[in-house]
């Protein structure tokens, strides 16, 4: 015999079902539709490419490192040595996130 769910349980199941769907909805859209999407918030989808593009070319050629080696960041731009690097955030399951009350799983 089960126990009927909480209130707090049922909202909790909305809220990642939502949250799912959201996610699912994102990562069913062409690429053509996603530029709509950007274009729609006032995003120069072209403009961000062609940066993003200059980016990595100055990645691969070396340029970014030679004008990082020239300007120095500034304290508020660095990261203390003992931090951890960086990593993408990955969604978190919906048992994942009932446990740990969070959408985002490192």
């Amino acid at each position: 015999m089960t126990t009927k769910p909480t209130a707090r349980q049922v909202w909790q199941q909305l809220l990642d079902e939502a949250g799912e769907e959201q996610i699912q909805a994102v990562l069913s859209l062409t690429p053509e539709q996603v530029d709509a999407e950007l274009a729609g918030f006032g995003v120069d989808v072209s403009k961000e490419r062609a940066k993003a593009d200059q980016f990595l070319e100055d990645l691969a050629s070396g340029a970014l490192e030679a004008r990082m080696a020239e300007a120095p960041l500034s304290p508020f731009q660095c990261r203390p040595q003992s931090w951890p690097p960086r990593s993408r955030r990955q969604p978190c399951s919906p048992s994942d996130v009932g446990a740990r009350g969070r959408r985002w799983c490192s």
